[in-house]
């Protein structure tokens, strides 16, 4: 099944000539930014808050760093911030937010978000051209509104984090796959390397999907015994790939304590023969892209006709799975971390919409018949979208969380030395209350402390842990029923520190003087 771009329109339903390609790719993509765009200025409590004000406060300590219109100590509090949080990755997406908050005048985070979605649909772009080389008109254009308009992609894809940049970058290296694999040139060959190198550097979890799909190209090209073997251009490509996130990554984790926590925390091997890892998986599965497009993913994969698309999309599937054998915690707790099956769904479902356009065409014997499979296909393609809109009207009014967490800020003078009990691992207190510390983690957190080996501790440990490099002031609740669940905390807090003040909402306790 290979179609070129200057192919015939005669046997397609949807695509009749060119220009109408054009028309209807274009209302596609700018419908698809029109919904990013809903929504786009609510602040980023909508969808994995943790991870959005991480980037929101190493932007925030980028820019103060970089302006002189923030007073001294707002510098030194964002500054501590950074400190305290570390980095997972390199701060790509953080860096380009902080430079944009200069064009935009000021902090804002609806422009990360923004440039998020952009990330998406320039993705969305290769997508569509990828998928003119593997499948006809119709089902390339069908493909692609997959990609763009799965109702998870499109609030995945307003999230401030750098995931959708991870996602544009993993459907450029599969183009550029393609394209070396059709013309197998050096230049080809560094360009193939060199976007596959950023993508693993920005999120590792993509190294497994480029290499799925580049050895399998390389197995249907050359044959499985060349390309096991230490073939030139295997070494160039996995030297260059690799060189940037070894250096990294490596240097990361063995000089930092955020990375090797979170190194230790990807891969646990017990978790593959636990009931929660599968049952975990198969919920993300589910959140993500839905049973039915999963398993019509993998059905759409094996209808491929023999030859180097077939090939592609085995790879792919293979380093999807062999991925989520690696990172088989986060896997089964993250549901973002299946992001990457959204190129690998559409580009999959190749197959199926070829068959689906041959068969309209076949049944459209008159107009109003026509005029109605349009309508089906419309309302279809438009669906994930409505229910966007829908989701975005219905978020909650989250400004008296902003309103508790600036006073609390006040409460406690801004302090960069706190321990705090609070919702998404106090990263929106630390933004929005303008203070800084560690977080007291939930009971959750410390059940799942032990799957990689951390022995119990007595709340006076754990909280001289957290202390160390900081004198801690104050102990800040903002999650009383938390507080609740974790009763040796709050007998010993309890009996050993005075309360600053109490309330419904919140209890803040004196760790020492101020």
């Amino acid at each position: 099944m290979s179609f070129t771009p200057s192919k015939l329109y005669a046997n397609q339903f949807i695509v009749r000539n060119e220009p109408i390609r054009w028309l209807i790719v274009s209302i596609i993509f700018i419908t698809a930014f029109g919904v990013r765009a809903i929504g786009i200025t609510n602040i980023p409590m909508d969808y994995h808050p943790i991870k959005q004000y991480r980037a929101a406060l190493t932007a925030r300590s980028f820019y103060f760093s970089k302006t002189d219109e923030v007073p001294i100590w707002e510098k030194e509090v964002a500054h501590s911030s950074l400190e305290r949080i570390g980095f997972l990755g390199p701060p790509v997406v953080d860096v380009v937010a902080a430079g944009l908050y200069f064009v935009g005048g000021g902090e804002a985070l609806w422009i990360p978000r923004l440039m998020s979605s952009i990330y998406w649909i320039t993705g969305g772009i290769f997508l569509y051209a990828l998928a003119r080389k593997m499948m006809n008109e119709d089902a390339s254009i069908l493909a692609t509104s997959i990609y763009l308009f799965l109702p998870f992609g499109v609030i995945s894809s307003q999230s401030f984090q750098p995931d959708p940049l991870m996602i544009m970058l993993l459907v450029i290296s599969i183009y550029a796959i393609v394209v070396y694999h059709q013309q197998l040139t050096r230049k080809n060959l560094f360009a193939m390397a060199a976007i596959s190198a950023v993508a693993i550097l920005i999120k590792p979890v993509s190294l497994f999907i480029i290499f799925g799909g580049y050895f399998a190209m390389q197995i249907q090209k050359k044959g499985l015994a060349k390309s096991l073997i230490l073939d030139q251009d295997n070494i160039i490509f996995v030297l260059v790939a690799l060189f940037p996130s070894i250096l990294y990554y490596g240097y990361g984790i063995l000089n930092t304590v955020n990375l090797d926590q979170q190194a230790q925390k990807s891969f646990i091997p017990q978790l593959l023969l636990q009931f929660d890892f599968w049952d975990g998986w198969l919920k993300r599965i589910r959140l993500a892209v839905g049973f039915t497009m999963f398993l019509g993913g993998i059905l759409g994969a094996l209808m491929y006709s023999p030859g180097w698309h077939k090939n592609l999309l085995f790879g792919l599937w293979a380093g999807y799975f062999v991925m989520c054998f690696a990172f088989n915690y986060t896997i089964s707790t993250h549901d973002y971390y299946h992001l990457p099956l959204f190129p690998i769904i559409a580009l999959s479902f190749g197959s199926i919409a070829d068959i689906l356009s041959q068969n309209l065409r076949r049944q459209a014997t008159n107009p109003f018949l026509e005029l109605g499979i349009w309508g089906v296909l419309f309302v279809s393609l438009f669906l994930g979208a409505g229910t966007h809109v829908q989701a975005a009207r219905k978020l909650p009014d989250y400004r008296s969380e902003i309103t508790l967490a600036e006073d609390i800020g006040r409460l406690v003078a801004h302090s960069t030395n706190t321990i705090f009990l609070a919702p998404y691992d106090g990263k929106p207190l630390m933004y929005y209350g303008k203070i800084s510390g560690q977080y007291w983690p939930y009971w959750y957190d410390i059940r799942d402390e032990k799957l990689w080996g951390v022995k119990d501790l007595l709340p006076e440990e754990r909280l001289k842990i957290l202390s160390k490099g900081m004198e801690p002031e104050y102990f800040i609740v903002t999650d009383v029923m938390e507080l609740e669940n974790q009763s040796d905390l709050k007998q010993y807090l309890e009996g050993n520190y005075p309360v600053l003040i109490r309330d419904s909402r919140f209890v803040i306790y004196k760790l020492s003087s101020p």
